[in-house]
């Protein structure tokens, strides 16, 4: 599958007092410069420093045809969590931190991601 980058930041989860408002502002300038209404959207988390804890790099992609750096996306062998919704997220997160700590769950930090689904859903997939 092929994404098409839309806009990157770098934050931290625990250290970053900044980093709701630079996570909505990268959503917010998305859908104000791109027709993304019918779009399927990848908020793709890589760079990591170490583990959740650490800072990392978050980018939005789509399956848009856009002016960008394209990647080239494969999901074969990805850990998987669903929401029902967008609002459902922080909690699906902290699920998955909690499975870590439990060693119910291993990740290799290379590359996760979350998809959204035209349907409000919100399919994440974890390396």
């Amino acid at each position: 599958m092929e994404l098409y980058r839309i806009d990157s930041i770098r934050t931290n989860n625990f250290s970053d007092p900044d980093m709701m408002s630079k996570i909505g502002g990268m959503w917010e300038k998305a859908y104000q410069n791109f027709d993304l209404k019918n779009e399927t959207m990848f908020a793709i988390y890589d760079d990591y420093v170490s583990d959740y804890k650490g800072d990392y790099r978050l980018s939005l992609y789509t399956t848009k045809i856009l002016d960008s750096e394209k990647i080239e996306l494969d999901l074969e062998g990805m850990t998987t969590y669903h929401c029902d919704s967008r609002e459902d997220l922080p909690k699906v997160w902290k699920e998955i931190w909690e499975d870590e700590e439990q060693n119910k769950l291993k990740r290799s930090y290379l590359k996760d991601l979350e998809r959204y689904h035209a349907d409000g859903s919100v399919t994440l997939y974890l390396s």
